[in-house]
Parts: structure tokens; sequence; C-alpha cells
């Protein structure tokens, strides 16, 4: 059976790449067409896509390619004169024939965003028959096609089909979600998704698992995700401005008494919340929330345990990689970081700061970045302009406009020195170099592997023998 796929391209990636071949979707000019290159810089297919994107680990990559497809009615001013079409193809070059009849990409959707390859060994398409899932080995699952499949998570996904929902398992299986439930949240969590269940008017929110049956009834108002400790916060449907911590069976650990709760921080077992009056929340940073209340902030341990935080705390930030940010007060230099016994680990003297991750984290002083472990000790000084996110351990350093990397076990693996980078895979990176502003691919050493000559390259990723 051909398939015509009108959209897409969600994209869920491979865990484990091989070191054997590297290609790297490469542009030499802009508005140009798209090829790959090998580990060595050499074209090994030609650029001849509209778009190209990352291989999987079994050798094969989406493509969109000019076509000799005529489009109906007259010409559009500034259109191609062709069609464009999207194909799968091998590590040669190489179209996957009688497999889809046609690709063609589905309009913009958020849940789909950024997609460039195959995701876990999987890609979510659209096809004539509507949604299925492709595998990395070209197997289509889910033939019989679903109005709509969200993102695979912890290994299933949701499906929605004439107005009933599906759990899609991996190995090809579907469960029935029970009748008269409809997800709220769109994943899994914990092997739990939280479900609406409306009668009379009212609805109350339970969590099904992943066989599509109730494994916690619909009695709350709300209920959050499970994070790796097997709680969450609920809402109590009797005392409704108020939230309690509830184990996976849906009985109450901690009865519902507070105002606010943050999700459950896996490596601490504890989350942050508050007692009395419900805070007002709202985003003062893009990498922290600040909040306003007339209660006290708490500290709610996996064992039910509440610990009050001392009173000279403004600010409490929720829990990550076991500690949590606190605030004395909105003035600079007071800002750190404190246990889940409210004990001040980091003290309070920085203007701002990020979670930790891996056992470090960013951290400013006069608007200048560096990083810290969970002592304290200061591992990167604040001197830089910038300091990007954590990937794989490794975060990007931006200084006088120029980039590079570091990592907390052998420190500066490579000075700024580049006018823009991407993070490292597989041993390479691309990076823009500062007098020609062309992409090439460095090294770990910051040495050129391929030299910088193209203007736009994506990350490179490899295939399988």
């Amino acid at each position: 059976m051909k398939f015509l796929i009108l959209l897409l391209v969600v994209l869920i990636s491979e865990s484990s790449i091989c070191q054997t071949e590297v290609l790297i979707p490469f542009r030499e000019v802009r508005g140009g067409k798209f090829g790959y290159l090998n580990g060595e810089g050499e074209v090994v297919i030609p650029a001849k896509y509209r778009e190209a994107h990352n291989f999987s680990k079994s050798g094969y990559a989406f493509v969109l390619e000019d076509q000799g497809v005529d489009r109906p009615g007259p010409p559009r001013p500034g259109s191609p004169a062709a069609e464009p079409v999207w194909k799968i193809i091998d590590a040669n070059g190489s179209e996957i024939e009688h497999l889809f009849a046609k690709i063609k990409p589905i309009s913009k959707n958020k849940e789909y965003s950024n997609s460039r390859g195959f995701i876990d060994g999987k890609a979510i398409v659209h096809t004539d028959d509507g949604f299925v899932v492709l595998t990395t080995n070209m197997e289509v699952l889910f033939k019989e096609g679903y109005d709509k499949i969200y993102p695979f998570k912890e290994g299933c996904a949701l499906a929605y089909k004439d107005r009933k929902w599906y759990v899609l398992l991996e190995n090809g299986s579907v469960n029935k979600v029970e009748e008269n439930l409809k997800p709220k949240r769109k994943n899994f969590s914990e092997g739990f998704c939280q479900v609406l269940e409306t009668n009379a008017g009212n609805s109350m929110v339970g969590c099904i698992d992943t066989s599509g049956k109730v494994a916690i009834q619909p009695k709350f108002e709300d209920v959050g995700n499970f994070t790796g400790c097997g709680l969450t916060w609920a809402r109590s449907a009797e005392e409704h401005d108020s939230l309690g911590i509830i184990d996976r069976s849906g009985e109450w650990v901690v009865k519902p008494t507070l105002a606010m709760v943050m999700d459950f921080d896996k490596d601490a077992k504890a989350t942050m919340a508050t007692s009395g009056d419900a805070p007002y929340m709202h985003k003062a940073h893009r990498h922290y929330y600040k909040f306003n209340h007339k209660g006290q902030y708490v500290i709610v341990k996996a064992s039910g345990e509440v610990i009050p935080a001392s009173d000279s705390i403004k600010r409490l930030f929720k829990f990550g990689n076991g500690l949590a940010m606190f605030r004395l007060d909105r003035k600079r230099e007071s800002l750190g970081y404190l246990d889940t016994n409210g004990r001040i680990v980091v003290p309070p003297i920085y203007d701002n700061g990020q979670d930790f991750e891996g056992g470090i984290a960013i951290v400013s002083v006069d608007r200048k970045w560096g990083v810290i472990d969970k002592k304290g000790e200061a591992l990167l000084s604040c001197e830089y302009d910038e300091i990007n996110g954590f990937h794989d351990g490794i975060v990007i350093l931006e200084k006088k406009k120029m980039f590079g990397f570091y990592n907390s076990k052998e420190g500066i693996l490579i000075e700024p020195k580049f006018a823009a980078l991407k993070h490292f895979k597989d041993g390479y990176a691309a990076a823009m170099d500062v007098k020609t502003k062309r992409w090439g691919m460095i090294d770990t050493k910051g040495d050129w592997k391929i030299k910088p000559q193209y203007e736009m390259l994506y990350f490179a990723t490899s295939i399988e023998e």
C-alpha cells in the first residue's frame, strides 16, 4: 500500500549512534540547495534538496526535493514551477521506493516544531489514511491511521481517532482508553497520564496507565506530573483552593493544606511548596519564575515530612539536581542554594542563577556569568557575557562575542574564539569562523576538520555499519 504523506516529520532521536560514518547536511550559499558531507568534508550526496534532515542510525533521512509535478492553475508569482516532494533516502542518496507515494509537510504544529530526524527510532508521519509511525527500518506501524498521534514518551504515545482515544505502544500494540475519559495532558510521566472525566457537567481529574485503564480515580480538580519518586501534587475537589501530595494509588501523603506545589525533583526526592494564601507567579527571567505570596515557603519530602523554610527567605524556587535556589530579597547578591533540609549550602552572594544539572550550576554577578559546584566553589569565575545550557555536560561560553566550550570534568575545552557554535555530536561541532562568517566543523580540540566554507551546517549524525 502506498502512503500519501501530507505532513511531517516528528522526529524522535537515536540514542546509540555508531561512529562508522558521519553525514552532515550542508548548504553553500543562502537560498541554495542542501547536500551531505562526510567527516572529511567531501561531498557524498550532491546539493540538490530544498531541505535535508539528519540521518538515523539505520541510515535513512528525510529530504525535500523539487520535482516535475506541475502546480494546478496559473503559475504563482515568485513560486517554483514544480511542487517540492518529500522523500526518504539512504546513505548513498538513493530514494526508498514503493513505500510512500508522496511526502509533503503539513501546517506548522507546536507538538512537532524543530524536528529534524528520527527520534528514538521513530518518525510520526501523516498519510492518506491518517497519522502513522515509521521506524528506522522502514516498517510502518499503526497502518490503520489516526486523526492525530502525539510524540512518543516512555515508549508510548497518545492517539485520537473518531472521537476516541488510544495508547500506542512502540511494539505496535494498541490499548483503548476507557470511555468518557479525555487526556488532559498529551504524554505519559512515570507511566501515568492525567485524564478528565465529565459527569453532570463536572469535570474531575484522575490518571490512566499505559493499558488505557484508570489507575487513579478521577476525584481531583487537577493532578500534576509524576516525576521520579512516585509522588505528585493534586488539587482537592472539596478544598478548591488547597493542594496536597498524593501517591500512585491516589491516596493523600500530605493533606491538602498547601497553596502551591512544584513538581518533585527526582534527585532531591522533595519539592518546594507554599502554605497560606495562594501565590501570584510570573516569569521574571527565562531561567526562573518569581513568586509573590502571603504564606510561607515549605519543603515537602517524599516521606511526607514538611519542613518550613527560613522566614528570611523571600523567594524559593523549585528543586533541581537536589538543590533549590532562594533569594533573601529583591536586591542583587541575594541568591543562593539550599538542600532538602532547608540548610544553606551555597551562600546568597549571586545576582541570578540556574538550576543545578550534573552537579554544577550557572550563576551571575554584575551581569557576568560563571559556574559553581554543589559546595559553592567557583569552577569558572563570573567573567562571561553568557553561558548557554547544558548538552551532555558541556556548556557554550560567550565572551566579547566569541564562543567556546566548557565542562566540569576537563574545564575549558575550547577558549572562546569562534563567531558561533553548536553543540558537539559524535566528536564534531559546527562552528562559524570569525573572519569569513562561514560554517565548518571542528573537533574536540577546536581544530578545523571541515574548513569554514558553508553558509549552513547542521549537527553531525552517524549511521550504522
